[in-house]
Order: C-alpha cells, then sequence, then structure tokens
C-alpha cells in the first residue's frame, strides 16, 4: 500500500509532458532532472516508469520535499495554490483532500511504477508566426530565423556559449519534423485512459495536420476527452472549432500581453485588430467552448496590464495570470521601486477575478498572489540596466511599435 502524504502529487503518476526537442518531464515546473535528457526516444510510460520518476514519486509519497519540486514548496510556503495542489485537484473533482478513486488506486498499489497516462502537455515544436519579447528559438521559428542572423548578440550568447550546439538543435524541432505527430498518436491512441489533452507550441493552430488528426479522432475518444489548446489568436479559432468537432470539454487559452500597441510590441508579428476580431468571434461561437486569456506578467508590458483588465471587464473574459522570472531582465526585478509601488496603487482598485485552476502551462496566481509576488520582489540594478539593452535590441529590426512611444514614462527610469 502506498500512503498518499501531504506532499503528494499526481504529476510523475499520471502525467507527460513533452519539450520541443521531444525530452520529457512530468510537468512544467520541475527542475530538469539527469534522465530528462535522454529521455527523447522513451514513451510516455517508459519515461514515467524511468528510475528518476520511480525515486520521485517514492520521495513525494514518503513525506519529503524533493529540490526539482522548489517551485510548488516556495509557492506552498507563501500560500499560493501552487500547481501540485492545482494538478491533483484536476483528478479529484477539485478537492484532493476528499475521497476519491485515487484513495483505493493508492490503496492497492504496492509499487511506484505508472500504468496509465491519464493527462498529456504535447507541444508541437517551435513552429510559429509571432517573434514574443520574452521567448526564444526553442518556442519560435521566426526567433530561429532572427537569432541565427545575430549569433554574435549578447543575448544569442548566453545561450550558444552555454550550447554550442544549440541551434542545430532546435534547427529539427518545427512541424516538418514528423516526430511530433507520431508522439501525439501515440499518445493518444496507446492512453485508453487519457482524459486531459493541451496542445501548444509555437503555434499549433498553425498545423493543418494536427487539426485534420483532432477531426479524424475516433467518436469515444473525443466523448471522454478534454481538450485545451493554447494559441495566440492568430488563426480563426471558430474554423479550427468546426473542424475538429465534439469534445469532452474544450478549452481555448489565448495568450495576450496587453491590447492594441503594446500586444504588438510584446508580441512581434501579431495585429490586434485580427486578432480582438478572432476572440470576439469565438466568444459568440454557442458550442459549450470555454475562452480564456492568459497573461504573462513581466516589466515591458507591466504598464498597460490595467488597460487588458478593463478589455476583459469590458468583454466578461476570464483572466488567468503567471509571471515571467525567465529571462530575468524582463522580471519584475527590474522596475525601481518607486515605479512598483506606483503600479500597484494602480492595479490593487481594478480588481477582476483570476482562474486560479485547470491544467495549465503554469502555476497561476491569485489576484491577491500576484499583488503579493510583486511586492516581495527586488530590485535588480544591473537587471535593470540589461532590460533596456534588450528591449534596444529586441525592437531594432522589427516593425513594431517602440516601447519608449507606448511608455513614455517607463524611460524616465532608464538612467537611475
Amino acid at each position: 500500500m502506498i500512503k498518499k502524504s501531504t506532499t503528494f502529487c499526481v504529476a510523475p503518476w499520471f502525467q507527460i509532458r513533452n519539450e520541443n526537442n521531444l525530452s520529457k518531464k512530468v510537468c512544467c515546473v520541475i527542475k530538469e532532472l539527469p534522465s530528462d535528457k535522454t529521455s527523447n526516444n522513451l514513451t510516455p510510460l517508459e519515461y514515467l516508469n524511468s528510475p528518476d520518476i520511480i525515486e520521485l514519486k517514492s520521495q513525494l509519497s514518503a513525506g519529503k520535499m524533493p529540490s526539482a519540486c522548489d517551485t510548488c514548496w516556495r509557492d506552498e510556503e507563501n500560500n499560493i495554490h501552487s500547481l501540485r495542489k492545482m494538478l491533483n485537484g484536476i483528478l479529484t473533482d477539485g478537492d484532493p483532500d476528499s475521497p476519491n478513486w485515487t484513495d483505493s488506486y493508492f490503496k492497492n498499489k504496492k509499487d511506484y511504477t505508472s500504468e496509465m497516462i491519464l493527462m498529456a502537455d504535447v507541444k508541437m515544436g517551435n513552429t510559429c508566426n509571432h517573434a514574443c519579447v520574452m521567448c526564444n528559438p526553442e518556442d519560435s521559428s521566426l526567433i530561429y530565423t532572427d537569432w541565427v542572423k545575430r549569433k554574435d548578440s549578447v543575448f544569442v550568447k548566453e545561450h550558444t556559449d552555454k550550447n554550442p550546439n544549440y541551434f542545430n538543435i532546435i534547427k529539427h524541432t518545427g512541424f516538418k519534423n514528423t516526430q511530433y505527430r507520431e508522439y501525439i498518436n501515440f499518445t493518444i491512441n496507446n492512453n485508453k485512459h487519457l482524459k486531459y489533452l493541451k496542445l501548444l507550441g509555437g503555434e499549433p493552430l498553425l498545423d493543418n495536420d494536427l487539426i485534420t488528426m483532432l477531426e479524424n479522432l475516433d467518436i469515444n475518444i473525443k466523448k471522454k476527452l478534454k481538450l485545451s489548446l493554447v494559441t495566440n489568436g492568430s488563426i480563426d479559432i471558430v474554423n479550427v472549432l468546426k473542424r475538429i468537432g465534439e469534445f469532452k470539454h474544450i478549452q481555448i487559452s489565448v495568450s495576450l500581453e496587453g491590447i492594441g500597441q503594446v500586444h504588438e510590441f510584446a508580441r512581434a508579428g501579431s495585429n490586434w485588430f485580427q486578432l480582438e476580431q478572432n476572440i470576439l468571434k469565438t466568444l459568440e461561437y454557442d458550442a459549450g467552448i470555454a475562452l480564456s486569456i492568459h497573461h504573462s506578467f513581466q516589466s515591458s508590458t507591466i504598464l498597460g496590464f490595467n488597460d487588458l483588465l478593463n478589455w476583459c471587464k469590458l468583454h466578461s473574459i476570464k483572466l488567468s495570470c503567471g509571471i515571467v522570472t525567465n529571462p530575468e531582465y524582463l522580471s519584475i526585478k527590474t522596475l525601481p521601486e518607486n515605479l512598483k509601488q506606483s503600479i500597484i496603487n494602480s492595479i490593487t482598485s481594478n480588481r477582476i477575478q483570476f482562474i486560479t485552476d485547470g491544467n495549465t502551462d503554469s502555476n497561476l496566481l491569485s489576484y491577491d498572489n500576484l499583488i503579493l509576488k510583486i511586492k516581495n520582489i527586488k530590485f535588480d540594478s544591473q537587471l535593470h540596466k540589461k532590460f533596456f539593452e534588450y528591449i534596444d535590441w529586441y525592437q531594432s529590426n522589427k516593425s513594431i511599435p517602440k516601447l519608449e512611444t507606448i511608455f513614455p514614462e517607463l524611460y524616465k527610469y532608464r538612467n537611475i
């Protein structure tokens, strides 16, 4: 019998996540484990039954707190709803502390092997039509093309100095690599208990073969499968929904960094007018679709956060929010204390209910926890300097609105 301790987590038992090079993880926030680097060719169950994951399950079930899971431990220490608790709730109908099927499952479990995949996060390669300010070549083919031309930049060298083979590895992670499609086919069709499937990229809705595959799934699979699509909203979402048909539930998460010029700055290649039309068209589509906005809280767009809140309120759209920590020069550490405090004051009065649970790509923050995190982050003068250097570099070769024009008040602090 395996006891469910206060540190128990369902992720290493039932969830698989792949990176764009097809290496595996159990969730999106865990630190890399030694065997992850050689997991590219493993099936989901082979990975969950590898020695590192067996040991992880053993430690978590015994009440231990492995350092690989520090993100969740820190959140829980600060009374923030961690990804661990979120995922536990997903598989126990929202209340991980109430009696449920996992109690009887683990009562009869005699070892730490996994027999089934219940949740899968599938990254479909780095093919993308945006080059976002906080992104990198691993998740965007446009950034890959840009960075290859600017290899001498200090921002590129941060990656290539660590791994001289950096670009060669990424070169093979687009849609043309059929491994991704083979992987998702295997994940769905060879795991009859699968309940949650999340697809992200890159931009997954650019992949016509993926949409066709979802369209042609057996109706009995669709009836029991909750589908989550993470998109930048540039593709007509309603057309995709009409093609793929009905699932048990469909969640659409559109990534927004702001509205208008703020979003067009932060996501180079985006068109706010078209994006807004796609979102509003989806809201009108009467098919039981749950649409929400996901915002990545970062220093380059933080001054536009209130406008995003008001836009979501105007259209009655739910919002989830994470916080950028990598790269650090886009984190809240770059904001001087007096500017940070004025931002806190301005958004504290403009409250909106955040989505804080669900099968997401990050641990989500409540409104109060977002404010708490901002308050607790200390200013770093070196990162502050690097922030402006990076913004100059990012926007230097792009036809996008310039940050100094959008937020002149931010540039008052450039030379402090």
